[in-house]
Order: C-alpha cells, then sequence, then structure tokens
C-alpha cells in the first residue's frame, strides 16, 4: 500500500513551513494538530504560524480527508480523489465594518480568484475595550493531490503576502 494524497501533501506542507520557520526564520510555527477523528474516520492536518516581525495575525494551513477520500483513492473507485484544502487567518480588529472591506479587497487582489473568503467576528461580551478577533476562510473549491505539489510555495508566498498586507491594515 501506498501513502495517500493526505499523507504526502501534509508531509511536504510540514517540510516548506518548517523551512521557513528554522532555515529561514521568516515564520514562527505557533501552533499544530494532526487528528483522526474515531467516530467518522476523517483526518485532519492544520499548522499555524505567524510572520517572524508580525506576531499579530496568524495564518493557518489545514488539510483534510474525509472517510469518503481515503476510500475513493485506497479502492480505486471512480471519482474526484484529494483533500480539503483551507486556509485561515486571525487577526484582531477595531473598526468591523470598515476593515472588514478592506480585508475582503486586499484578499480579493492577492488571491486573484473566485475563492470564497468568509469572515467570522468575535467579541467578548461587557468587556469595556472593544475589540474584535477576526477569523478569515478562504476554503479551495476543489480537492488537492500530488499533481498540485508543486503548487504548495506559491500558495504559502500567497499566504505571506496577505499576512504583510494585512499588518498595514
Amino acid at each position: 500500500m501506498h501513502p495517500t494524497h493526505y499523507e504526502n501533501l501534509k508531509v511536504a506542507f510540514e517540510n516548506q513551513l518548517y523551512d521557513l520557520d528554522n532555515i529561514d526564520q521568516v515564520i514562527d510555527i505557533v501552533d499544530r494538530s494532526d487528528r483522526v477523528d474515531l467516530a467518522t474516520m476523517d483526518r485532519m492536518c492544520r499548522i499555524q504560524f505567524r510572520l517572524h516581525d508580525v506576531p499579530s495575525i496568524k495564518a493557518e494551513v489545514c488539510l483534510r480527508a474525509s472517510l469518503l477520500d481515503s476510500a475513493t483513492e485506497l479502492l480505486e473507485l471512480e471519482g474526484e480523489t484529494g483533500c480539503s484544502f483551507i486556509v485561515r487567518l486571525y487577526m484582531e480588529l477595531s473598526d468591523v465594518d470598515t476593515q472588514c472591506v478592506q480585508i475582503e479587497q486586499i484578499l480579493q487582489d492577492i488571491w486573484q480568484s473566485r475563492l470564497p473568503i468568509e469572515q467570522r467576528i468575535q467579541f467578548t461580551f461587557q468587556r469595556e475595550e472593544r475589540t474584535y478577533l477576526n477569523q478569515i476562510t478562504v476554503r479551495f473549491d476543489r480537492k488537492l493531490n500530488e499533481r498540485h505539489m508543486s503548487d504548495i510555495p506559491e500558495l504559502l508566498s500567497y499566504l505571506m503576502k496577505s499576512l504583510r498586507a494585512l499588518s498595514r491594515i
């Protein structure tokens, strides 16, 4: 049996990100998770990081393979093989109405795509100083597999540009 798309992509993303952290010292990896949901047999890996010189905004790459994804690949069934890919960014806001519009425009310009950008705002009720946590999600509309390995440096480059641009808001 050979490694799955999920396993190969996970290792490829880890290698690229840990090189940016340990060798290039451009980012700091601040959290990671590699999980198997035993109820659904889903697998998910996420790695969270921030730019070394911009600690206030975090980015996260998330790969997910459902049971159907794994079965389709391993049993060589008909259907699209690969895993889901999501990018998330986390940042604090003070002026939601203005900053969310700016964020949307910046990310559309950088990613130059029709990918949906979702922003979820959280705040703590009855806190004197009102700040908002914005979780920004970019969902990719196609599954990733080994054919997309060469896209990883470009994806990470877009993510770094996003972090840098959002830090100027």
